[in-house]
């Protein structure tokens, strides 16, 4: 049986985010970036992404009933869900990302002030070993903010004078970690 896609409306799907069940949602635009894709729809409707690395803290779409799947990134964390959307009901789904905040402060030694300091974070194995790549990289005078998954660290950095330091970190899901990074 072939349904009449003009008799079907569409429905209308909200999406928001946060690091954790239980954590407050995004209420940042630059702390979400949503695509949705239609995974299986009603009838014979043909449909592309309703939404492509979309940065909003709570988009609102339109879309043809059916399976679609929602995913948020927001730094390197990133997770994905796949929602029902229903002919004429609007619905509200959240999304948790599993990741906390990592702040990295570097504090050169005293009367030095360099320009940049590299700093890269790279995931930890169970054995402690780091990952390679760096799960990502990024250079800063003071201090850097990134979402990142739940687990364990290990942070580098170091000046243009070859001063250095390295720490482990853990970051908890819908938490904050803060370390300083003392150059020497």
């Amino acid at each position: 049986m072939r349904l009449d896609v003009a008799a079907v409306a569409p429905g209308k799907l909200t999406v928001e985010a946060a690091l954790a069940p239980g954590a407050p949602l995004f209420d940042d635009w630059q702390d979400a970036q949503w695509t949705v894709t239609p995974i299986r729809l009603q009838g014979d409707t043909m449909a592309g992404a309703a939404l492509s690395e979309h940065a909003e803290a709570r988009p609102t779409v339109t879309l043809a009933p059916g399976e679609w799947q929602v995913t948020v990134v927001s730094g390197v964390a990133r997770a994905s869900k796949i929602f029902i959307v229903t002919s004429g009901l609007q619905t509200t789904q959240r999304v948790d990302l599993g990741g906390g905040r990592l702040t990295v402060k570097t504090a050169p030694l005293a009367g030095s002030s360099p320009d940049n300091v590299p700093v890269s974070v790279f995931s930890l194995a169970p054995d402690g070993t780091p990952a390679e790549p760096a799960l990502f990289g990024a250079g800063t005078r003071a201090e850097i903010t990134r979402i990142v998954p739940a687990g364990r660290y290990r942070v580098t950095a170091e000046d243009e004078a070859g001063r250095k330091a390295t720490q482990d970190v853990a970051v908890v899901a819908g938490q904050a970690a803060s370390i300083t990074l003392e150059l020497r």
